[in-house]
């Protein structure tokens, strides 16, 4: 009898050998699967509280997939570490074997090892995001025999996701048929299983917020609490409720060093133990948690029972505890003592947050050190929070009446000024930039204030603040014009690289109303204020510049435009009377150096009209429109190319074209892309020593790209000069002297134009003497990207 192999999806190495028609495909009902599907999406995706119908949820996929058993398997941690399943979810139908349903092999409280048994194989694969699926006489023995033992002929497993992290699968169980699944029918279970991985990543992120939301209302509890009095003991009960509703937790004690740091002494807890009760005394060598904990660390025990060596650790085991956290409490960087929370279960504290526990020790610290401490810590806090926000709200505003504006918003909530000014340097003098609480500050922003006035000179020269409790006691302070009286006066430099740019004022009614903490703060917003003027001075000193170079490039543009298009009219005349008196008979009597002075005159006549003619290209680019066609390549490149062969032929120069056989046709204006070939052609001929080649081909480039490359045997360019070579006007400075010079223009003409035919235009060379290669593409069809002006 023939054999029939299947390649079974998700198993490169396993083949489905079986002969003919003993294993058959069920017949598809995708479609059903597909509905079943949908009707699942439409219920776990819109009902949060679709776990209250998962057993009817995952009987519709059952019935529709035609089999006797649909479960769900989540991974979890065992309680020795390692990796494991555990049945979640499951629906049987009402023909399900016997073995499947009374021998409770799957129980719901049990986990399983991945690494043992049946799994071993699966766990890998399944990780990798493969399905196991098919007979179960084409498994590995091992596991075709734990399967039929439970009355299994087929199955089907597929991973689920919980965005990019492997939860667990989805499982099919077929009881009456060995049955291979179809590619589609696979498809469709790994959309069933992509939508209860959204529904679980859902119900997860759902109930981290409800945690986050418990985790907030604890520490706010417990932060209560703890402000409500300065006595931990008073204030220990309180906060244990909270505590063990946020971890669990079968017992919550605090822990104190002593002075000396020796012993540690548990101040609180709330499961008395007569030999670990309120009081008690332990060396710190008696347990292997006060090293961490001295130096600031957490401290976890998994389970009490491999870490029990220690004395400590054998009163905790001998108390019916198997794991335990410990949180260091610190304050200014010293370890007072520590939080510790035990569980009667292993690995007691998997799940929880540890930087919200780190929090709660955190403020039983500063509650321990004193309430008021928390409060300037939180004070100190929002302080450094708004001096941050208000740096990067200035170095991201580089207009400087904005930056000024927004240093004094800033000041003003830091320090609750009634007035304040900024003066900057300008020059030789002080002047004032930028004012607040002043009724007519237009008259101060008019005038300059000297250099050696005796506040900014001593600035100058220390780069510290000036403090003054009562600026009306010290003779050298001058009140403003019409001013309210100035008492509390607080002057800050600003300093950028040892540089003072000016100072700004803060000015109070109130004596004594700036202090160090002010001062301070002051001083460090001023760090970040002077920076962000001097970035908006350099900014629009940058702007200034830009626009006097454009103005200064325009005007040099629209000179060479108008002195080229008055040169062209006598210049044409000349050149066609020097070409007529060339021709005339009187001429040929003539001696040969007079003809040859003549036929110079011709020569650099031409070479300027080609020059003046570049100028007045350049506009035309820039400006006329462009006549687009279809242009044939091959007519068009011979046509160009046969003018080129004769001049190269009299410099005993030598042009070779080889167009490809697949080039066709291109979009563009035929007269511009000819002065691209030209100009391209004129570089190689005057550039290219006499006897040598210069090569011309042309072939499809990218799909729907003609690319022409001109390749001469020529002087080449220097590596440095070839990212400028397309800059008006720019010329690459060469020793050898050349006849015909231009003026720079003709690759920044060429560029002009491929770009405006949608192309673009490169060049390589090896350097001097090794010859210069252009390139550029032109489309095949440019008619729906191309500029036409």
């Amino acid at each position: 009898m023939p054999l029939r192999v299947h390649q079974c999806v998700g198993h490169p190495n396993l083949l489905a050998v079986s002969p003919m028609y003993a294993i058959q495909p069920v017949p598809s009902n995708d479609n059903a699967i597909l509905r079943a599907v949908t009707q699942i999406a439409t219920e776990v995706l819109q009902n949060r509280h679709w776990e209250e119908n998962i057993t009817e949820i995952l009987g519709q996929l059952g019935r529709a997939a035609r089999v006797c058993r649909v479960c769900v398997f989540a991974n979890v941690t065992l309680p020795d570490g390692r990796r494991g399943l555990q049945l979640r979810y499951e629906w049987l139908a009402p023909h399900s074997p016997p073995a499947l349903v009374e021998l409770g092999a799957w129980q719901r409280e049990h986990p399983y090892p991945w690494d043992e048994g049946l799994f071993a194989r699966w766990a890998p694969l399944l990780q990798q995001g493969e399905i196991i699926h098919g007979p179960i006489a084409l498994f590995p023995p091992k596991e075709g025999y734990a399967l039929k033992s439970r009355g299994i002929q087929s199955l089907a497993v597929v991973p689920i996701f919980q965005g990019d992290q492997w939860w667990g699968f989805l499982g099919l169980d077929e009881c009456t048929t060995p049955r291979l699944w179809s590619d589609e029918e696979l498809d469709v279970l790994r959309s069933a299983s992509s939508i209860l991985g959204a529904a679980l990543e859902r119900q997860h992120m759902l109930a981290h917020v409800e945690i986050r939301a418990l985790e907030i209302e604890i520490l706010s509890q417990v932060l209560r609490a703890l402000n409500a009095t300065p006595h931990i003991d008073e204030a220990f009960p309180k906060i244990v409720a909270p505590l063990r509703q946020l971890t669990r937790a079968d017992r919550i004690s605090l822990a104190m060093f002593t002075p000396d740091r020796s012993e540690f002494i548990i101040i609180s807890l709330d499961q008395p133990h007569p030999e670990l009760g309120k009081g008690s005394r332990m060396p710190v060598e008696d347990t292997s948690s006060l090293e961490d904990i001295l130096n600031g660390r957490i401290h976890m025990t998994p389970d009490l029972a491999k870490e029990k060596e220690r004395p400590g650790e054998q009163l905790l085991y001998g108390a019916g505890y198997r794991s335990r956290l410990n949180i260091p409490l610190n304050v200014q960087d010293r370890v007072y003592g520590a939080l510790n929370f035990a569980w009667k279960r292993p690995y007691g504290f998997e799940g929880l947050s540890i930087p919200v526990l780190q929090r709660l020790a955190d403020a039983i610290a500063l509650a321990i050190e004193r309430t008021h401490h928390l409060v300037e810590e939180q004070e100190r806090r929002h302080e450094m929070e708004r001096l941050f926000q208000s740096a990067a709200a200035l170095t991201a505003n580089l207009e400087l009446d904005e930056v000024l504006e927004h240093i004094l918003d800033y000041l003003e909530e830091l320090t609750h000024y009634d007035s304040a000014t900024i003066l900057l340097v300008e020059g030789d003098a002080l002047q004032v930039k930028a004012m607040r609480g002043f009724a007519h500050p237009e008259v101060y922003m008019q005038r300059r204030y000297p250099l050696d006035d005796p506040y900014f000179r001593r600035m100058r020269e220390t780069g510290k603040p000036i403090l003054l409790e009562d600026a009306s006691a010290d003779p050298l302070f001058e009140n403003w014009d019409d001013h309210y009286p100035i008492r509390g006066w607080l002057a800050v430099p600003l300093i950028v690289r040892d540089k003072v740019l000016g100072y700004l004022t803060l000015e109070s009614r109130r004596v004594a109303a700036f202090g160090e903490k002010e001062t301070r703060l002051a001083q460090v917003f001023a760090n970040h204020a002077a920076t962000a003027i001097e970035n908006a001075r350099l900014f629009q000193q940058a702007l200034r510049l830009n626009r006097e170079l454009e103005a200064a490039l325009q005007a040099r543009t629209t000179l060479i435009h108008r002195v080229s298009h008055e040169l062209r009219t006598p210049l044409t005349l000349i050149l066609g009377l020097a070409e007529l008196l060339q021709t005339h008979p009187e001429v040929q009597s003539l001696s040969e150096e007079t003809r040859n002075l003549l036929e110079n005159l011709v020569h650099e006549a031409r070479h300027l009209r080609h020059m003046v003619n570049q100028v007045l290209s350049l506009k035309q680019v820039e400006q006329e429109p462009m006549r687009f066609q279809a242009i044939d390549v091959h007519k068009w490149v011979e046509g160009v190319s046969a003018g080129w062969r004769i001049l190269f032929q009299k410099k005993g120069q030598t042009l070779h074209v080889d167009i490809d056989s697949g080039v066709g046709h291109i979009w563009g204006d035929p007269n511009f892309l000819q002065q691209v070939l030209d100009n391209i052609l004129d570089n190689a001929y005057k550039y290219t020593p006499e006897g040598r080649n210069i090569y011309l081909s042309v072939r499809p480039y990218d799909g729907s790209y003609v690319l022409f490359q001109i390749r001469d045997e020529g002087i080449g360019v220097p590596p440095e000069e070839i990212p400028h070579l397309f800059e008006q006007f720019y010329r690459v400075e060469r020793k050898e002297n050349y006849r015909d010079k231009g003026l720079g223009l003709g690759l920044a003409l060429c560029k002009g134009i491929v770009e405006r035919h949608g192309g673009r235009i490169w060049v390589e060379s090896e350097g001097e003497n090794r010859g210069m290669t252009v390139y550029f593409t032109v489309p095949v069809d440019g008619r729906e990207t191309t500029i036409n002006d």
